[in-house]
């Protein structure tokens, strides 16, 4: 995981750029190399060392440089390369001195004594020791080295059992075993005796001190192993892990998208609600409007009607009489009919009016007025019905329908024709309270309870049939007349 999280930044350093932090790229370069150090994997650590050296260099930190520098004498110590280790020590140690740094100088030299004891040049080995412990500042005035460096003690044992200072030799070694805590301590303390006992032919001590040192090592082993254990576990558990995070990453990026696809889903279905309510309310203020010009054709023809009920006096009532003929008699305005003996005169609120104050109509032809008695015109046995009305000219109008032309139209002074009809719907049903306005005018009338209406009209004019909800339409004027209106 660090591996892959190091070169992973590796990988973002921009090569053209200037403003790189160069020696923040070599501690990467560092850690990567204490994970290859930590896995025994020599020619990696080797190869991130140089590189942190280079970044450092090219970041302007020369001691960091030199740092990364000297610590590639630890994977060539590891590969058996004595004389890398020694040329890097001497070289370290020279610009130490130039900086003017002598005990940084002095703590170099402590591989290259443990490389000249490899190659056996005891004396440079004994040169470096004692400008190590002279200069280092890293023992105290007895001669005891810092807490941490104690694997320093077989070293120098090594090199007085090498040019045959047992006492001197032994001494070291057995300064390694007053760390019991530390098991690498005890391990080298007894290598180191069992190899000095070997060396004089001390039989019961290389007894003793072999199996202190197999006992030591199997536990440094066993800590090493036990290290190694860890270090899989963990190498498991991130790839287990990864695992995990990717099915997690792979089930919230579908998470996600069922997500965007729920809200893609729930904005169409928003916009198409705003669509139907905004088509709705479209509709609506069409309605609106069909509604406003009905209402506006209404009050046009209740206004007429007014007209007419200022113009005809429905308080005047005129009726007919005669003395000899039983005839129908009418009261404008209240539909209301009583039967008399024949027709004897016209009478206006109950006073016989004069002949010139009448018009008679004969199945729709007028009469003369100098006619001195209807019943010389119509005989009583041929009439089949008889109204009254007042004309515009202030005159009473009598119709008289006879049995032989039964259904003909009557003529009246505001028309031509008297105009029957019935307003229905699509489906034959009557239309109450539809509008009838003659095209043009002010003048119509409205359906009553079974759909029908009657006014007078000019032949030629066009009525105009109006109804909320429904289509207008226009159908000419014709005595008898039945006008279908369809839903808008």
């Amino acid at each position: 995981m660090a591996i892959e999280c190091f070169n992973n930044c590796l990988d973002l350093k921009p090569s053209s750029r200037t403003d790189v932090d160069y020696v923040q790229l070599s501690k990467v370069h560092s850690q990567l190399d204490n994970i290859y150090r930590n896995q025994n994997l020599v020619q990696f650590e080797l190869q991130e060392l140089k590189a942190a050296e280079n970044c450092a260099k090219m970041g302007g930190d020369s001691l960091l440089a030199l740092t990364y520098n000297y610590l590639r004498v630890n994977p060539y110590f590891k590969l058996g390369d004595m004389d890398s280790v020694i040329q890097i020590t001497e070289e370290v140690r020279k610009q130490y001195l130039s900086l003017g740094m002598q005990e940084r100088a002095a703590e170099v030299l402590y591989m290259s004594i443990d490389a000249y004891l490899l190659q056996k040049k005891y004396d440079k080995a004994r040169s470096n020791m004692a400008v190590f412990e002279r200069e280092s500042g890293v023992f105290d005035s007895l001669g005891n080295i810092e807490s941490g460096r104690e694997i320093y003690y077989f070293v120098k044992g090594r090199l007085f059992e090498a040019v045959g200072q047992v006492d001197s030799a032994q001494y070291q070694y057995r300064r390694l075993l007053r760390f019991k805590h530390d098991i690498n301590n005890l391990e080298a303390g007894y290598k180191g005796l069992l190899s000095l006992y070997r060396t004089i032919g001390n039989r019961d001590s290389i007894g003793k001190y072999a199996d202190l040192y197999c006992e030591a090592n199997d536990s440094a082993h066993a800590k090493s192993r036990a290290a190694e254990i860890a270090r899989l576990k963990a190498m498991y558990d991130y790839s287990s892990y990864k695992q995990k995070a990717e099915e997690l990453r792979l089930q919230s990026e579908i998470a996600e998208k069922k997500y965007m696809l729920f809200a893609v889903i729930l904005f169409f279905i928003i916009i198409g609600v705003f669509y139907k309510i905004n088509l709705y309310r479209k509709k609506k203020q069409l309605e609106l409007c069909c509604l406003m010009e009905d209402y506006d054709r209404t009050l046009q023809i209740i206004e007429g009607l007014k007209e007419d009920k200022e113009e005809y006096h429905p308080s005047e009532t005129y009726t007919l009489k005669n003395t000899n003929d039983p005839v129908a008699l009418g009261v404008k305005g209240t539909g209301k009919f009583t039967t008399v003996n024949g027709v004897q005169g016209i009478y206006i609120n109950s006073k016989k009016a004069n002949r010139g104050d009448v018009t008679f109509f004969v199945d729709g032809v007028k009469i003369d007025s100098s006619v001195a008695d209807i019943g010389e015109v119509v005989p009583a046995e041929r009439i089949e019905s008889m109204s009254v009305e007042k004309g515009t000219d202030g005159k009473g109008q009598i119709y008289i329908t006879t049995k032989d032309k039964r259904g003909v139209e009557k003529t009246s002074a505001k028309g031509d024709m008297k105009v029957e009809g019935i307003v229905q719907d699509k489906d034959g049903e009557p239309v109450v309270g539809a509008a009838i306005l003659i095209e043009g005018t002010k003048s119509g009338s409205i359906t009553d309870v079974d759909g029908r209406f009657v006014l007078s009209a000019s032949k030629g004019d066009k009525l105009v049939v109006s109804y909320i909800g429904m289509k207008t339409a226009k159908v000419k004027a014709e005595p008898k007349v039945t006008v279908t209106l369809k839903d808008e």
